[in-house]
């Protein structure tokens, strides 16, 4: 694992080393991972069951790729558009010009 800051690699340690012995102050400021989804402190969709660790998992042979969420595929299509696209609103030709 490696801890990285204004691009360079400040310290390198296994998983083990880096949570019970890390040595440069500045691992010792960041953040803990949270348990369950590591999205979970940023996903707008979270519920009770990220708590748990989703397996990475192809929800749907129609998806072609795996990931690693609880939300159901046919909801996922639901969620991610916003105003048409994915995630992201459509800008019209008149707000560009």
């Amino acid at each position: 694992m490696a801890v990285m800051y204004a691009g360079r690699v400040v310290e390198e340690a296994n998983v083990n080393e880096f949570f019970s012995g890390s040595t440069h102050p500045y691992t010792w400021g960041l953040p803990r991972p949270p348990t369950g989804c590591q999205f979970i402190t940023r996903c707008p969709h979270k519920m009770p069951i990220c708590e748990t660790e989703p397996e990475l998992r192809i929800p749907d042979p129609a998806a072609g790729h795996p990931d690693r969420c609880h939300i159901e595929l046919a909801a996922k299509r639901e969620l991610r558009l916003v105003d048409g696209a994915i995630g992201l609103p459509i800008i019209s030709e008149s707000a560009i010009a």
